[in-house]
């Protein structure tokens, strides 16, 4: 191998430890054994869960501080309220006291809670809330867009909050098992395009 060539073993050979052992300017260099290369792509691992789980949070976040700015007098309906169980701030969400309906097909105890599967028509008048919030629940529906037309039809705000598309619950084939749907950067605009009262959060 010429000189010039010669790179750093761990920007060579950093996933394949079996041909970093095979490759004599390897050693030469600077070897890494198969117990470093797994521990880098650990690291790198673990980086990558933090990162997804603090973009999931922060957007969450700032999408309910939008959707409460919005309300006026008739409140938000919180669509997919249980969320899930290691994510705090679903509790918190539900719990708001702007938040007039709580609505899942899970039971839950929450207050204003409505046990029902937001696919089928909502059981509510047209313009009824301020506010129609869905945090990461459009990704487990079928019919994703019948629920977002209804979401539109009952408030005058619709904000909704989607896996991050390089996240694990955004890339296709790396669905969660009960992820149904996968939306790029591009389909979120499409969305906003096509209804005006919609925000989206990725």
């Amino acid at each position: 191998m010429r000189g010039q060539d010669k790179k750093p073993a761990s920007s060579r050979h950093f996933w394949n430890p079996a041909r970093h052992r095979r490759c004599r300017g390897c050693q030469v260099s600077s070897p890494v054994s198969r117990a470093e290369a797994k521990g880098r792509r650990m690291n790198l691992l673990h980086f990558y869960s933090t990162w997804a789980f603090l973009n999931h949070t922060v957007k969450k976040q700032a999408a309910f501080s939008e959707a409460k700015s919005l309300v006026k007098s008739k409140g938000i309906i919180n669509l997919g309220a249980v969320g899930n169980p290691w994510s705090p701030l679903a509790s918190t969400i539900a719990v708001d006291p702007l938040v007039k309906v709580n609505l899942d097909k899970k039971l839950a105890n929450l207050p204003n809670f409505v046990h029902y599967d937001m696919e089928n028509p909502l059981p509510f008048s047209n313009k009824q809330f301020d506010v129609s919030f869905a945090s990461h629940s459009l990704e487990h529906l079928d019919n994703w867009k019948q629920a977002l037309n209804e979401m539109v039809r009952v408030a005058d705000h619709v904000i909704i909050v989607l896996p991050h598309p390089l996240s694990t619950g955004g890339i296709r084939g790396l669905l969660g098992a009960e992820h149904k749907q996968s939306f790029s950067f591009s389909d979120m605009r499409e969305m906003e395009r096509l209804y005006p009262t919609v925000k989206v959060y990725a």
